[in-house]
């Protein structure tokens, strides 16, 4: 639907990319789960409160365009997102 009427979807993650939608944002689930493992021990080894334990994110996630739909809409990415990109 979105692509008949030439409306651009991006995602959350980089999975759906790879089936039409434009671009995502992905997360290294391998980086996640030491952040939250750094996160776990803080609270249950270092006994800190819950609540006075910041969320975390990645900082650095990677980003996944598909090319094929990013040219059919005629749509263009800055030169810094395109040179990190993973291209479906």
């Amino acid at each position: 639907m979105a692509n008949t009427k030439k409306i651009p979807v991006f995602s959350y993650s980089c999975e759906p990319v790879k089936e039409g939608v434009v671009a995502g944002m992905g997360v290294d689930e391998a980086k996640l789960g030491r952040m939250l493992a750094e996160s776990v021990v803080e609270v249950i080894v270092n006994r800190k409160p819950i609540s006075r334990v910041p969320v975390k994110i990645d900082p650095d996630p990677a980003v996944c365009i598909n090319q094929g739909m990013m040219k059919s809409l005629g749509l263009k990415f800055p030169d810094a997102v395109l040179k990190k990109a993973v291209f479906y």
